[in-house]
């Protein structure tokens, strides 16, 4: 049997504060993991402050995370986010790779 490996993440960030997205991140946050994040309505950010969750302006959580996870509505959206040109994927500067989890439940 061989040893399993496990990643260690030390800067989540989390897109989509929807029913879905707020449910994984307060789950991440009761279990200790600090975690950033963003939405298109700041007001949803209000559903996961009082449980501990950083607020990030989109460009910056992509910097400050090596861990992002994505709960949003449209496969579009995931695109502008992380491989449009000009989004703020194509302008991610930090040296440390970015791992991305895609909970969005629309075209792959």
């Amino acid at each position: 049997m061989t040893e399993a490996t496990t990643a260690t993440f030390q800067r989540v960030g989390f897109v989509g504060l929807g029913g879905m997205g707020r449910g994984i991140v307060r789950n991440l946050l009761r279990k200790g993991v600090a975690v950033v994040v963003h939405d298109r309505d700041p007001a949803a950010f209000d559903g996961v402050r009082a449980d501990g969750a950083v607020w990030s302006e989109l460009p910056e959580l992509l910097e400050r995370c090596d861990l992002m996870m994505l709960c949003v509505s449209r496969a579009e959206d995931v695109d502008a986010m992380l491989v449009a040109p000009d989004g703020p994927g194509a302008r991610r500067r930090s040296p440390t790779p970015l791992t991305v989890v895609d909970h969005t439940t629309t075209n792959p």
